[in-house]
């Protein structure tokens, strides 16, 4: 990945965690960064952070009645993604979760048909079963060696590695 990729990456993380739960605390926070990294990974919503975040309206970025931007605030929340995704300084707090929501909505039996789902501040993070694990080796110093996703079947393990 190079320079202007990363910064577009940070600034489309930001942009989402940002406007999505910005007063929030920092779990809350780390679990939307998890959100979109996992939306990534599933290939669902796009195949870049900057679709993923923009794809159909999934994430407040889009809404046109925002308030004026703290900067300071803002800028920790760059501060924060990178910390997150590229020094993996916090663990991920919502496993799986492909979506979130505000507790304000009405608690429901069934969300987007699961059932499951963990509770981090007023967010609430639904879990789905996963279909594929994401695999990564890294070498001493840190740099990624090898990615791939695992599936698990009755008969069998997969690893697929990733181009």
């Amino acid at each position: 990945m190079d320079i202007n990729e990363l910064e577009m990456n940070v600034n489309c993380y930001a942009q989402a965690v940002y406007h999505e739960v910005n007063t929030r605390t920092l779990e809350e926070k780390v679990g939307v960064i998890n959100v979109i990294r996992n939306r990534l990974h599933s290939g669902r919503w796009g195949r870049s952070v900057c679709a993923v975040v923009y794809s159909n309206n999934q994430f407040a970025v889009q809404d046109e009645t925002h308030h004026p931007v703290n900067e300071r605030a803002y800028l920790e929340t760059k501060l924060l993604v990178i910390d997150t995704i590229v020094h993996r300084k916090h663990a991920n707090p919502v496993a799986n979760s492909l979506y979130f929501h505000d507790d304000s909505i009405p608690p429901k039996k069934e969300w987007f048909g699961k059932k499951k789902k963990t509770h981090i501040g007023r967010m609430v993070f639904l879990l789905m079963k996963p279909l594929a694990w994401l695999v990564e080796e890294f070498d001493s110093t840190g740099k990624l060696v090898w990615s791939g996703l695992m599936t698990s079947e009755p008969t069998r393990t997969v690893m697929v590695k990733r181009p």
